[in-house]
C-alpha cells in the first residue's frame, strides 16, 4: 500500500513470489514495515533508469528462521560501495542520508533477526532473517 503508487509511476513490476500465507515472526508490525518500506523504495531509486523494472518478492521457511528476500534488476551494487552498506551516514545517491541500511539492520538484530545483502548476477539483493512465531500446538 505504501509503495504501490510509486509502483505504478515507475512502471515497476512486483513479482511476488511467496506461496501461501505469510508466515508469523517475532517482530512489531510498524517497524518491520518500515524496514521492507525502506528496502523497497531503495529497489526503485535503484531501478530508476533500468528498462523493464522489477522487483521480486520471495519468503522463505526453514532452519528454524523465516526468510525474506528482495531482489531488483537494477544496476546492482559496486564491490567498493558493498563494503560500506551498513555503514552510517555513508551514500551514493546525491539527497541520501546513509541510514536506511543502517537503522533497518539495527531494527532486525533487535528482533533477533538480521539483514543482508546477497552476491548476484544481476541488479541488487537483501535478504531479511527473522525468528518465526512458535506456533500453538
Amino acid at each position: 500500500m505504501l509503495v504501490g503508487p510509486r509502483l505504478g509511476r515507475q512502471g515497476v513490476h512486483l513479482e511476488d513470489r511467496r506461496t501461501g500465507p505469510s508466515p508469523r515472526v517475532r517482530a512489531d508490525a510498524m517497524r518491520l514495515e518500515q524496514v521492507f518500506v525502506n528496502l523497497l523504495h531503495n529497489a526503485l531509486e535503484a531501478l530508476a533508469d533500468t528498462g523493464q523494472p522489477r522487483i521480486c518478492l520471495s519468503v522463505e521457511r526453514g532452519g528454524g528462521r523465516v526468510r525474506v528476500r528482495i531482489e531488483d534488476n537494477g544496476p546492482g551494487i559496486a564491490p567498493e560501495v558493498r563494503e560500506h552498506l551498513f555503514t552510517p551516514f555513508f551514500t551514493t545517491r546525491p539527497q541520501g542520508v546513509g541510514l536506511g541500511l543502517v537503522i533497518s539492520r539495527d531494527i532486525l538484530v533487535e528482533f533477533g533477526g538480521s539483514l543482508g545483502a546477497l552476491d548476484v548476477s544481476l541488479g541488487a539483493a537483501f535478504e531479511v532473517v527473522l525468528e518465526p512465531m512458535e506456533e500453538a500446538a
